[in-house]
């Protein structure tokens, strides 16, 4: 996307989606 703001965004969402994921397999583990 031509918009640095954007990419930015995808980031946070992305690292707050693992974050999430870890945190669950933490949990079950």
């Amino acid at each position: 996307s031509p918009y640095p703001g954007e990419k930015v965004k995808f980031a946070d969402l992305n690292s707050s989606y693992w974050q999430n994921c870890f945190s669950r397999a933490v949990r079950v583990a």
